[in-house]
């Protein structure tokens, strides 16, 4: 009987044995999977914390841009507001007829040529579809000046990017679908609505010291605060 229970026994001490090699294999692919998700995890939150860069229409995020074409209206009280004039300064006529635009750059052309009481160039900036054009004609804006301008243009930007995606449901989902993302409008040869330089160039730098005023990023997380608190 002595063998017998040797044999038992070996099988016994094999199988605990067999046991014993098999737990770490299945604890290291454990570790492995574990790995892989916190590093998925940190990439997520690295992506989800990383300013979301845009220019031009035809990007993901091409929506962004100024000349997107996406019809919205303003009312001529609102345009007042931001223009900081009273209404019957600049529209002595049909005051309560609201205004639609074709894109942002139509309504940032059509402001800066109604604060500075140019409206032939105004109506000829709303008579005008292509947004290139739209920004040539406001730069022959008569009476101009920089000051004058500059105490307006940022609020004006302002009312437009609430108005545009405010008025589109696609369009509002997708700047409410951004979260906290700093929007950033990599624009090489504008250091004033952007930043000036492209994405490639502004991700590898290590300090925004020599970044523009990004002025249309911050106007669009403006409204995005905007639409996310009242709509």
């Amino acid at each position: 009987m002595a063998p017998l229970r040797t044999r038992s026994t070996a099988r016994l001490l094999h199988h605990i044995s067999s046991t014993r090699v098999a737990l770490p294999s299945v604890t290291r692919r454990s570790q492995r999977s574990i790995t892989q998700a916190a590093g998925t995890m940190a990439e997520n939150q690295a992506e989800s914390e990383a300013p979301l860069f845009f220019f031009g229409t035809k990007s993901a995020y091409g929506a962004f841009s100024q000349w997107h074409v996406s019809d919205f209206t303003v009312s001529k009280a609102e345009i007042c507001a931001v223009l900081k004039q009273p209404l019957e300064a600049l529209f002595p006529g049909k005051q309560d007829e609201p205004i639609t635009f074709k894109t942002a750059e139509q309504f940032m052309m059509y402001c800066k040529a109604t604060v500075f009481h140019d409206p032939e160039t105004a109506e000829e900036i709303m008579h005008t579809v292509d947004p290139r054009s739209q920004k040539a004609l406001g730069r022959s804006v008569a009476n101009f000046t920089e000051g004058g301008w500059d105490e307006v243009k940022f609020e004006v930007v302002e009312l437009a990017s609430r108005a545009k995606f405010g008025q589109n449901a696609q369009l509002k989902a997708l700047i409410l679908g951004t979260g906290d993302r700093e929007l950033v409008e990599a624009a090489p040869r504008d250091r004033i609505w952007g930043i000036g330089f492209g994405e490639k160039t502004a991700r590898l730098m290590r300090s925004r010291k020599e970044w523009g005023q990004n002025l249309l990023g911050k106007a669009l997380m403006s409204a995005r605060d905007h639409l996310r608190a009242n709509y």
